[in-house]
């Protein structure tokens, strides 16, 4: 129905305003016609509700329009004319014609005239002011995101495994002009890794030069793993790793990146660094790897490549350096090496070989001494450096000033009032090593959050919104730890008060919201997290947003609930305003029916959704077998029953084993469409699925519920 029918339907018969009938018509009409929706934009319309006193109302879609309408009635009409009553919002919407309801301008205030002035002037400054707003031209500000918020965007796209998107952010970006072309190299770098294109980062123009430049950790584990994968991988089903590792000469054409972290976080990385360090015959190195194994394989894995090393007994020195040895070291790419040897026996004519080395390493744990043992010699005239090794030095005082020991000493100082421009780089390139957050007492954690909360407003915050896809995925990490919701909460409110809730901002809060609540979280979390929800809701909610509305429903029905009234309450409000919404799709309407009967409603319209225009996407899927592999509790009932409302496949089939079983190999096989959800997977089932089934013909859901599975089965369908 459109805006002029349904404001028909509100205001009604005309006549019954008598003698100012017509004057009201014309002011109703002009109104209309000038009306722009989804803009915040506002109405006054007169109304007599079943119950309350009749007169002009001011309606609008959002708060926004009530505080924008507010204003400019108080200019025009003045206290001595009226004043404006809110009323609340429940019981008024159910008052509302249906037709007006599916308008979306359900926020209402009362004009309410006062004693001092009559109708005719109360009407005529109406006219004024509707005169006034409806003869401006209606013009739409473009808004463009920061630099800041595409950046944010592009690592919470990638986050999501957004390939897209992540590519359209990127190349936004670029055109902004603010990122330096290094920077802009490195991301390129992340971009690549992020969704392995490996022989696409191998055959980037500069990826020789990068490898000896200085850069990011981030960035040297990623070129780590693109050499894992182009250079080792497609040798191994004919030799060895240690065969292949030494076939291609891995270690004379990569050796700068393959000694430039000690232990890399990716046990594809461990495994290069680990040959290396045999190579090198670093025993010190090797034990460090073995250390930080991450699984009983990995172990395993590496004690085929040689046998167990002893451990270096305490104390044992090195043979002191011979002449040029530090030269040697630093030439062939041994920069560890050139600062032990520097350290051994310090000399003013290496000091420029072990600072450049610990910047190339980004980082030592003998920076310190490194830098200090530098500036006694600059101080007393043995070391005069250059301009190069000048702005060197400067560098590691850098770095070493920028050494963070841990989460609470990095909240602690986002959080202070000083400015720390490496904050993010600070976070993204040294938490690995960092004591995981989930071991922390509950006390540090606190002081965590209560860090990350004080940056929040201050001049750290830009550095805070670009550490935001680290922290979400460290607050996914740990949302199955109480002592971490203070943690976890306070993400969840960073992306609720984003000032530009872009889609990558919405995906993020949804996908930390289903893992809180997958957790099983307190009943006063649990309020909290809908209570923020909710508030989040109330800022974003409209037509385009009815997707991130259903993905919010079908987690909260699948998880369970510790204050079931509270649950339905939520969901009832949310499914009443996307009932109300007109031109949705066939699968929205679909879902917003079946998520109803979830929290106690009842569904209405599915016959007429069956036989709407859109189903021929859905056809698609007549008589064919589709599958679905999700360890989500439930998930396969609720996905079989939202898609035989949709179409009438030969057979739904659900799988939830953890291993190569039969059965889930043979669903592989003969699915004509499978759904294969990664977000609650095991590896060895996914693992079976690829060997059987190319990744070109899974679907591979980007949100991890219900809702998600069904939208990455549509767009494939749209391909």
């Amino acid at each position: 129905m459109s805006l002029e029918a349904a404001a028909q339907v509100l205001v009604g018969d005309y006549s019954a305003y008598a003698d100012m009938g017509d004057r009201i018509e014309g002011l109703v009409a002009k109104q209309v016609e000038a009306f722009v929706p989804h803009r915040s934009n506002w109405l006054i319309l007169p109304w007599q509700p079943p119950t309350g006193p009749a007169g002009f109302y001011l309606f609008s879609e959002d708060r926004e329009g009530q505080r924008r309408g507010r204003e400019v009635i108080s200019g025009f009409l003045g206290p001595n004319v009226a004043r404006l009553v809110s009323s609340p919002d429940d019981q008024i919407e159910a008052l509302l014609p249906k037709a007006w309801a599916e308008t979306g301008l359900t926020k209402t205030s009362l004009i309410h005239r006062t004693q001092h002035a009559t109708r005719a002037d109360m009407l005529t400054r109406l006219e004024d002011l509707v005169a006034t707003i409806a003869g401006r031209p209606a013009t739409i500000e473009e808004a463009h995101p920061t630099h800041v918020d595409l950046l944010r965007d592009v690592r919470l796209a990638m986050l999501s495994r957004d390939a897209q998107a992540a590519q359209r952010l990127f190349d936004q970006l670029v055109l902004t002009g603010h990122l330096s072309a290094e920077n802009l190299r490195f991301l390129t770098i992340e971009l690549h890794a992020c969704f392995g294109r490996w022989q696409e980062m191998a055959n980037l123009p500069y990826i020789s030069v990068l490898m000896q430049a200085r850069r990011p950790r981030m960035v040297t584990e990623s070129m780590l793993q693109m050499i894992w994968w182009t250079q080792i991988v497609s040798h191994l089903g004919l030799s060895s790793v240690a065969s292949a590792f030494a076939s291609q000469n891995v270690l004379s054409r990569y050796g700068s990146i393959l000694r430039s972290i000690e232990v890399p976080s990716t046990p594809e990385g461990r495994i290069l660094a680990y040959l290396t360090a045999l190579a090198d015959e670093d025993s010190k190195r090797q034990h460090a790897i073995r250390r930080a194994v991450s699984s009983p394989d990995e172990e395993a894995g590496l004690a085929t490549l040689t046998a167990p090393l002893p451990v270096p007994p305490p104390g044992e020195s090195e043979p002191m350096p011979e002449f040029a040895a530090v030269r040697a070291a630093f030439d062939s790419g041994r920069l560890k090496h050139v600062v032990d040897l520097f350290l051994t026996q310090p000399s003013p004519a290496d000091a420029d070989f072990a600072v450049q080395a610990i910047l190339d390493l980004d980082g030592h744990v003998d920076a310190a001494k490194v830098l200090t043992i530098v500036r006694e010699w600059v101080a007393d005239g043995r070391l005069n450096p250059g301009r190069r090794l000048a702005s060197d030095i400067t560098a590691l005082d850098h770095l070493v000033s920028g050494v963070t020991a841990g989460w609470v000493e990095w909240a602690g100082r986002i959080g202070a009032i000083n400015a720390w421009e490496d904050a993010a780089s600070t976070l993204r390139n040294q938490h690995a090593g960092w004591a995981p957050l989930g071991s922390l007492p509950a006390g540090q954690v606190l002081m965590v959050a209560e860090g990350v909360l004080g940056a929040i407003g201050s001049t750290n915050e830009q550095q805070l919104r670009a550490s935001l896809d680290v922290l979400c995925r460290v607050a996914a990490e740990v949302v199955d730890y109480p002592s971490c919701a203070p943690f976890t909460d306070m993400v969840l409110e960073f992306l609720a008060i984003q000032d530009n809730v872009s889609a990558q901002v919405r995906d993020a809060y949804v996908t930390l919201f289903e893992a809180i609540l997958e957790a099983g979280p307190s009943a006063p979390t649990y309020d909290a997290v809908l209570t923020r929800t909710t508030e989040l809701w109330e800022r974003i909610k409209a037509r385009q947003h009815v997707d991130w509305a259903l993905e919010i429903l079908d987690a909260t029905a699948g998880a369970s609930s510790p204050a079931q009234g509270r649950r339905d309450a939520f969901g009832v409000a949310v499914i009443g305003y996307l009932r109300s919404l007109d031109r949705l799709d066939l699968r929205q309407r679909v879902e917003i029916e079946s998520l109803a009967t979830e929290y106690g409603l009842i569904a209405l319209g599915l016959e007429d959704a069956a036989s709407a225009a859109d189903t021929p996407v859905w056809s698609k899927l007549d008589g064919t077998v589709v599958g679905l592999y999700s360890l989500l509790s439930q998930a396969v009932p609720r996905f079989s029953n939202r898609l035989f409302a949709l179409c009438t496949p030969k057979e739904i089939v659900g799988n939830t084993d953890t291993t190569a079983t039969r059965a889930l190999i043979h669903l592989a096989e003969r699915a004509d469409h499978l759904v294969v959800d990664t977000w609650h997977a095991a590896h060895q089932a996914t693992d079976a699925i690829d060997d059987v089934r190319p990744r070109s013909r899974q679907v591979m859901p980007q949100q991890r519920g219900v809702t998600g599975f069904l939208r990455a089965l549509e767009n494939s369908l749209e391909a």
